[in-house]
């Protein structure tokens, strides 16, 4: 087994994010509202991906058998998370619920991306990853209005 490419699978969850969110801008660099063009970003929506850490390395999955380059790392648990963001025009920032339903849009993209994983685990061109579980998902909870934001962490595992 080969040491895994985590950039590589970053860029494979960034484009099946876009297959399922075609109208989303999609980035692997996170920045604030602040930082992000309204017109160009945050108005349409904005989806960023970053590698959230390993989890572990399982021993019980060690390749240790053949004696050549044996190794303990070979099969990481990892998270990755997508934060999906979006501004509001003046005449919407002021209704809570237009908040949640610019979040619960974002959500559905993010459900419909973790559906997808499960059914087809292998992302174009990484066929390697399987197991790929949606954790949990924060939003703003309409605390940052004119601004609508939610946060969804995956868990991933490469099987080999």
């Amino acid at each position: 087994m080969s040491r895994i490419n985590y950039a590589d699978v970053m860029g494979a969850v960034a484009q099946a994010l876009a297959e399922v969110a075609p109208d989303r801008v999609i980035t692997r660099t996170f920045r604030d509202f602040d930082q992000r063009d309204e017109d160009t970003e945050l108005k349409p929506g904005i989806y960023t991906i970053t590698f959230a850490g390993v989890v572990r390395y399982p021993w019980d999955r060690c390749d240790q058998h053949d004696g050549e380059d044996p190794t303990a790392t070979a099969f990481p648990v990892f998270r990755f998370r997508i934060t999906g963001q979006r501004v509001l025009d003046a005449r919407e920032a002021d209704d809570g619920a237009a908040v949640e339903e610019a979040e619960f849009e974002l959500l559905t993209e993010i459900e419909r991306l973790a559906d997808r994983l499960v059914s087809d685990p292998g992302l174009p061109e990484y066929e390697e990853l399987c197991r790929v579980v949606l954790k949990n998902v924060l939003t703003s909870e309409q605390l940052e209005s004119p601004y609508a934001w939610v946060s969804a962490l995956f868990e991933a595992e490469i099987t080999g």
